[in-house]
């Protein structure tokens, strides 16, 4: 007869892959990496809210109060479903919280659903004010601090599988060129001739190009199936948030439908990590 032990999976983590995983850079960086990812969340709100309260010809200077009152309850129902995330996240790190080394993903994106939230919160009280960038764009102040602080920390956690002892030259170029793509990005809103902000907007594009082949770099290799998911989430799904630049900046959709469209995606990509 087959004893019962037997028909029960094997999850007890072998001391060499254990050891593997305590040296991966992943279980070594990611204390750092939430750090920097929150000085730059933090950089970026205060400057914005430092602008709009103190500077004489504040970058974000349209305020949300002249959008209807539909756009107000939108944003409130966008912030319900952060909370939701939120707490999701946290039912997940209960979960996990016996698993050691295998906690530290869901510790990384804890972070990320966070600031995610703190930035819709802000938006919700107009901390900032709304940009408007010189090609006519409108965004929410608060959410560029949560894009340029989350991003490169989602993307680090993407090419960080949790047998990975270092970052490679090209995952450090990949992390440094979707910088440059939300930097540049954030540029536009800066008063400047046209001309200026069209150059802005085409080194962003070209700066994400890259990340349309990220799956098929990550599935190379051979990373874990969540990792490799994330990567698919990441090179055809956070093109959505460059077509609704270009559907507002072609004026098929309005300032308060922009910025409504850029937290619900915020939102909704918090749920899928």
């Amino acid at each position: 007869t087959t004893s019962i032990t037997s028909r029960v999976p094997c999850i007890i983590m072998m001391p060499a892959d254990l050891e593997k995983k305590r040296k991966s850079v992943l279980h070594r960086r990611w204390k750092g990496a939430c750090i920097l990812g929150w000085l730059i969340f933090l950089f970026f709100q205060i400057l914005m809210g430092w602008n709009k309260f103190e500077s004489k010809q504040p970058i974000c200077s349209f305020n949300d109060n002249n959008f209807d009152s539909w756009y107000r309850y939108c944003n409130y129902s966008i912030f319900s479903g952060f909370c939701i995330t939120c707490i999701i996240m946290l039912g997940k790190l209960f979960v996990s919280s016996n698993r050691g080394l295998q906690q530290t993903p869901y510790l990384v994106f804890s972070n990320i659903v966070v600031m995610g939230m703190i930035a819709n919160c802000l938006a919700i009280f107009d901390w900032g004010g709304c940009c408007v960038d010189v090609l006519g764009v409108a965004s929410p102040a608060s959410v560029w601090g949560e894009w340029c602080g989350c991003g490169p920390l989602l993307l680090f956690t993407i090419l960080s599988p949790p047998n990975k002892p270092q970052l490679s030259t090209v995952d450090k170029a990949l992390i440094f060129s979707f910088s440059i793509c939300l930097l540049t990005g954030f540029l536009i809103n800066l008063k400047q001739p046209i001309w200026m902000g069209h150059m802005w907007l085409v080194i962003s594009f070209f700066s994400y190009s890259p990340f349309f082949f990220l799956y098929w770099y990550v599935k190379k290799e051979r990373s874990a199936v969540n990792h490799l998911n994330l990567s698919l989430w990441f090179s055809f799904c956070m093109p959505l948030f460059p077509v609704i630049y270009l559907l507002a900046f072609w004026r098929i959709i309005d300032a308060p439908q922009t910025m409504l469209a850029y937290l619900f995606l915020s939102m909704a990509t918090k749920g899928l990590y």
